[in-house]
């Protein structure tokens, strides 16, 4: 199985590519300020939010604009990702109709475009982190960066593989469940608040007199455990639960061996459903 999906990938990995570039430039056809949207649109959901954080709730946090930035650009790729792969068979079955090709190509197309998001945020949250470094604007002082910073790394490899699979997974079911995509929007809406991406889960009242809810909540969810991770190394110079990370890494590479087998069993009967 994992032969022909290598295979499969290095076959089609062009297409993959160009793919990913036209539903790019679709996004801004037409649009005067371009390719900045992408840049622009993070950056206005994180103004936001430290809105939310600072002036209605209250709730300071150290180097809080990076804090905000980087948990939103980790979640969007989770959600857009995952949103757009419960659908993505039935609004391409008019190509699959006629080119037969690996169905999971469709998902890699909406990492690469949402990773291409991505990325450009991080180089956004890079910059602030050297002005963070250079000027003191947080009253706790200037921004130090350690060789903790390393641990970003597996810290994202785990995290493209955890919505890789689960976006196959997802792929899979939204071929047979039409509500499929309601049902995700709600439990995304849900899951977005129990991540702390504008607070920090740990101080919540709630977590203080119940601990245990503050470890469901922090390392039973794997998209708040990861967010958690790459504050910890790049804002506080702090590997952050090593173990979870490597128990995470594993689970991850199950969901995308599973999702695979999934799309690759069933790929033939996708097009007789839809």
């Amino acid at each position: 199985m994992l032969r022909r999906f290598f295979a499969d990938f290095t076959k089609y990995k062009s297409y993959v590519l160009f793919a990913a570039r036209a539903d790019l430039k679709s996004e801004v056809a037409g649009s005067y300020l371009n390719w900045l949207w992408w840049l622009l649109d993070p950056l206005f959901q994180m103004l936001i939010y430290m809105f939310l954080m600072l002036v209605v709730f209250n709730k300071p946090i150290q180097f809080a604009i990076i804090f905000v930035f980087l948990g939103l650009t980790m979640w969007d790729l989770f959600n857009k990702t995952l949103m757009k792969s419960s659908r993505i068979i039935k609004e391409n079955a008019h190509i699959l109709k006629k080119i037969r090709m690996p169905k999971f190509l469709l998902v890699l197309q909406a990492m690469y475009v949402n990773g291409f998001k991505m990325f450009i945020s991080l180089a956004l949250t890079g910059v602030l982190m050297v002005v963070w470094m250079i000027f003191p604007i947080d009253p706790s002082g200037r921004l130090a960066l350690g060789w903790e910073a390393l641990w970003f790394i597996p810290v994202l490899v785990t995290f493209f593989l955890l919505v890789f699979g689960l976006s196959l997974i997802v792929t899979h079911i939204g071929v047979y469940v039409e509500d499929l995509r309601n049902v995700l929007q709600v439990a995304l809406k849900l899951l977005f608040y129990m991540c702390g991406i504008f607070y920090q889960l740990g101080t919540m009242g709630i977590v203080k007199t119940h601990p245990w809810i503050g470890t469901v909540l922090l390392k039973f969810n794997p998209i708040s455990f990861l967010i958690q991770s790459a504050r910890e190394c790049l804002l506080y110079r702090n590997v952050y639960e090593p173990s979870w990370l490597l128990l995470w890494f594993v689970l991850s590479v199950g969901l995308v061996l599973l999702g695979i087998r999934l799309i690759y069993k069933n790929e033939n009967t996708y097009i007789k459903v839809i």
